[in-house]
């Protein structure tokens, strides 16, 4: 950044707010952490026992905070996104929310319209594939080393909030219908696809109902009762692009599968396969030169790898900074939930 140092508002004193965001803060020196906005006076109270201020609202924050100055992280749950990020916007907030950044594609646009007019930044998670193993990946397809790309396969499946037979406090939203596998894990799938490809003319969903999911028992926890279908429930997304890839993104709550790649891109010359939960990490490259011939190397990141919450918010500070990166962003994320609109069997030809 070329600018003075920003303060961030963390909104939303949770789990990630403790585990990601704060330590990710801490190791961003363009900024520095001025409080925390939550409603639920316990939290605020562990938010002020690690020295932070603690703001009840938004507008209590707002009267504090320097105006156009301060960058606030919406951690609150996903179903209050648009509304909360209305309201950092009305209150003068460059805002960074967590996927999604919007129930809707038609919510999510009339944010950027809000964003635009008050000349503040508006940016969501994820920004997984602005690291150097996507970048990798661009630059061999651009090079039509492997030949052209033909087809993809992305693998978004990851534990939800129940964990080893228990749900976390506070976080039985997870598995509504307006949230699911599809809405929290779904944007890291689809943004990769709109990354690789740009935005698909066609898609399909479809949710699975496995056969060993109606074996098993749900999950109760307290007065919280969580069917067996939503904790394992999982999609599938077919993408197109004219005269170019397929795509397939398998979306689900449940343990990724362990030794395989999370995405693969397949070529006329070969395939290239990376993972996402590693966005700074390497890069498998296999070349088909001749029917019988196949040839594999590992391309290595020099340098540290940064992890998914570093990048989000590297990005916004970026898009605070030069406003020319944010209509792009901006199309990007319409893409991805006009895709995620369509989950309940919805498709477009």
């Amino acid at each position: 950044m070329t600018g003075a140092r920003l303060d961030a508002l963390v909104v939303g004193y949770g789990h990630v707010a403790e585990h990601a965001y704060l330590p990710a803060l801490a190791r961003c020196p363009a900024c520095r952490v001025v409080g925390v906005v939550e409603p639920d006076p316990d939290r605020r109270a562990r938010a002020a026992a690690a020295g932070l201020a603690g703001y009840a609202t938004v507008e209590d924050a707002a009267a504090a905070a320097e105006a156009g100055r301060t960058v606030a992280i919406d951690l609150t749950p996903a179903p209050l996104h648009g509304e909360v990020n209305a309201r950092l916007l009305a209150a003068g907030f460059h805002c960074l929310s967590e996927k999604p950044g919007a129930g809707t594609a038609a919510e999510w646009r009339r944010l950027t319209c809000q964003a635009r007019d008050a000349g503040l930044a508006l940016v969501a998670a994820p920004q997984l594939h602005r690291g150097w193993s996507m970048a990798t990946v661009l630059g061999l397809l651009a090079s039509g080393r492997l030949g052209s790309a033909t087809a993809a396969h992305i693998d978004a499946s990851k534990v939800g909030p129940a964990v080893d037979g228990r749900l976390e406090a506070h976080r039985d939203w997870f598995y509504g219908r307006s949230v699911g596998a599809a809405m929290d894990i779904g944007p890291y799938a689809l943004t990769t696809a709109v990354a690789l490809f740009g935005r698909p003319s066609g898609w399909t969903w479809r949710r699975m109902a496995a056969e060993a999911v109606r074996d098993q028992a749900g999950l109760r926890d307290g007065a919280t009762a969580i069917a067996a279908a939503a904790l394992h429930e999982t999609f599938v997304l077919t993408m197109e692009w004219p005269e170019g890839p397929v795509a397939t993104a398998h979306v689900a709550f449940g343990r990724h599968r362990l030794g395989m790649p999370s995405c693969t891109v397949y070529c006329t010359g070969g395939r290239i396969e990376l993972d996402l939960w590693a966005p700074d990490g390497s890069v498998r490259v296999v070349e088909t030169p001749g029917y019988w011939e196949e040839h594999e190397c590992e391309l290595v990141p020099e340098g540290p790898p940064r992890n998914l919450y570093d990048m989000n918010l590297e990005f916004c500070l970026q898009c605070v900074d030069d406003p020319r990166l944010v209509p792009a962003h901006w199309e990007q994320v319409a893409a991805v939930l006009e895709m995620l609109d369509g989950r309940d069997g919805g498709a477009r030809a």
